[in-house]
C-alpha cells in the first residue's frame, strides 16, 4: 500500500512538473486530457466526452486523444463514432499499435470478425509480442471456426506466458471443437489450478466431463461452479443432464424445475423431466410434461408421447 501511496504522488508530482513546465495552451491540452482519463475511469462519460471535445478543437492532431475518446463513445454505446475516432487516430498515427488493436477488439465485440482480424494483426505487426491482440486474435479465429489457427495462437501465448489461467481456458474452446475432449479437460484443470475460483472453467469442465461420459466428475464440476457463482449459475441443464445420467432422478428433477422456472418456454426441460417421471412411474405427471415439450416444439416430444400414451392405455 506504501508504495502505491507514493507512486501515486510522484505520478502527480510529475504531473504538476510537466504542466508548469508547458507552454499555457500545452498545459490546457494536458489537464483536459488528464481529467478525460479520470472522469473515463470515475464512470463520467460525458464529461470526459465534453473535456475531449475541448481538447481536440485546441489540438486536432493529438492522436491519444481521438483514441481515448473512442473508448468513452463505446462506453456511451456510440459504435460509429468510436469507430470513426479510432480511424482519424490511425491517419493521424499509422503506426498507432493501441489504436488497431482497439479498433479490432470493438469490431470483435459487434461480430465483424474480418475487419476485426485485419486490424488486430496490425496491432501485432507493428508490435508482435502485443499478447492482448494475439489473444484476441485467437477469439476472433475461434469464433469463425478457425479451430487449428486458434490453438497455435493459444500455444505461442502459453509458451511466453505459462502462468495466465484465461489462456488454457480459452485453447480449451477450440480442442473441444476438434473433439480434442482430452486435451480440452486438461486445460480447463490448468486453468483451474492457476485460478481455483473461475466459474467458467469449472462449469465448462462439467460440460466437457459429460460429453466424456464422466457423469459423476461432470456433476462434481457443475456443483463447484454452482457453489462460486449461484445466483449467475447458468447450468442448471447441463447439471439435471449429468445427475439423470448418473442415475439420480430426483435431483435431476428438482434442477429440471429451476430450469423451467427461469424459462417457462424450455421444451427440452419439460422433455426430459417428462422423462424422468416416467422413470419414477409418475406417468400422469410425465404425460403433462410431455404435452408441453411437444406443444413448445421440442423434438422427440411427439414419439416420447405417443409412447407414453400406448404404455397408459395398457395399463386401463
Amino acid at each position: 500500500m506504501m508504495v502505491q501511496h507514493y507512486s501515486r504522488i510522484l505520478f502527480i508530482i510529475l504531473l504538476s512538473f510537466g504542466l508548469l513546465s508547458a507552454k499555457p495552451h500545452d498545459r490546457k491540452v494536458r489537464r483536459l486530457y488528464a481529467h478525460s482519463k479520470i472522469n473515463l475511469h470515475s464512470g463520467a462519460h460525458k464529461q470526459a466526452l465534453k473535456s475531449l471535445n475541448k481538447l481536440l478543437l485546441l489540438n486536432p492532431a493529438y492522436d491519444s486523444a481521438y483514441n481515448l475518446r473512442a473508448a468513452v463513445k463505446v462506453s456511451l454505446n456510440d459504435y460509429y463514432g468510436a469507430v470513426a475516432d479510432y480511424e482519424q487516430a490511425l491517419r493521424i498515427n499509422p503506426k498507432y499499435a493501441m489504436a488497431y488493436f482497439n479498433l479490432g477488439t470493438l469490431y470483435l465485440q459487434y461480430g465483424h470478425y474480418k475487419l476485426a482480424l485485419e486490424n488486430l494483426d496490425r496491432a501485432l505487426t507493428i508490435q508482435p509480442n502485443f499478447n492482448d491482440a494475439l489473444n484476441n486474435k485467437a477469439i476472433a479465429l475461434t469464433t469463425t471456426h478457425h479451430y487449428y489457427e486458434a490453438i497455435t495462437v493459444y500455444d505461442t501465448l502459453i509458451t511466453r506466458q505459462p502462468k495466465v489461467n484465461r489462456y488454457y481456458l480459452n485453447r480449451s474452446f477450440p480442442k473441444r471443437k476438434t473433439g480434442n475432449l482430452t486435451g480440452a479437460l486438461e486445460d480447463l484443470e490448468k486453468a483451474i489450478d492457476l485460478f481455483p475460483y473461475d466459474y467458467t472453467a469449472h462449469y465448462n469442465r462439467g460440460e466437457v466431463m459429460l460429453e466424456m461420459g464422466l457423469h459423476r466428475m461432470a456433476v462434481s464440476s457443475f456443483e463447484s461452479a454452482r457453489r462460486l457463482h449461484p445466483k449467475a449459475f447458468y447450468g442448471n441443464m447441463s447439471l439435471a443432464r449429468a445427475y439423470q445420467v448418473a442415475g439420480q432422478s430426483s435431483k435431476a428433477i428438482s434442477l429440471f424445475n429451476q430450469a423451467i422456472r427461469k424459462n417457462q418456454s424450455n421444451g427440452e426441460a419439460y422433455y426430459l423431466r417428462g422423462s424422468e417421471r416416467i422413470k419414477q412411474r409418475k406417468l400422469r405427471l410425465a404425460y403433462s410434461d410431455l404435452q408441453v415439450a411437444q406443444m413448445l416444439g421440442f423434438t422427440g416430444a411427439s414419439e416420447k408421447l405417443a409412447e407414453l400414451q400406448k404404455q397408459l392405455a395398457s395399463l386401463q
